[in-house]
């Protein structure tokens, strides 16, 4: 979905409850003032919107969407969804052609690892740390 510019700086709209919201750790890009802001919904959606001076816009980025989090040194992104751990290595593409998105995935199969209703703790450098639903902490590298 595309939400057209919002000028007001530090306010983002969003349809619907929101269940979890995460800012990526990088705050500017080639030398302008940016942000990216990813929503989880009640209904399991996770948006992307990409703020700089206002809201620049928005996309949803994938459905079925437990938890997410963004790295602790770059602009990567992981969530789970759906019982497989997915990682954009460059999220930001979706806002220049939104056909290599899908090349900037990795996604690995989870479901027995982390079970359900885990919810990814942190994501420093390449290791991801999970809780699982009965309290333990899972440790996965990409």
């Amino acid at each position: 979905s595309t939400q057209k510019k919002n000028n007001n700086p530090g306010y983002v709209e969003h349809k619907g409850d929101v269940a979890q919201i995460a800012l990526n750790q990088i705050s500017t890009v080639d030398g302008f003032f940016e942000r990216q802001l990813i929503i989880i919904d009640t209904s399991n959606e996770m948006h992307v919107y990409r703020i700089g001076k206002g809201t620049i816009g928005s996309y949803k980025l994938i459905t079925q969407v437990d938890t997410a989090a963004w790295n602790d040194s770059s602009d990567m992104l992981a969530a789970i969804a759906d019982g497989r751990l997915v990682i954009w290595t460059y999220p930001q593409i979706a806002w220049t052609d939104r056909d290599l998105l899908a090349q900037t995935q990795y996604i690995k199969d989870v479901a027995n690892e982390f079970g359900k209703l885990s919810s990814i703790v942190n994501f420093r450098g390449s290791r991801i740390v999970v809780r699982r639903a009965d309290g333990a902490l899972v440790t996965t590298n990409i």
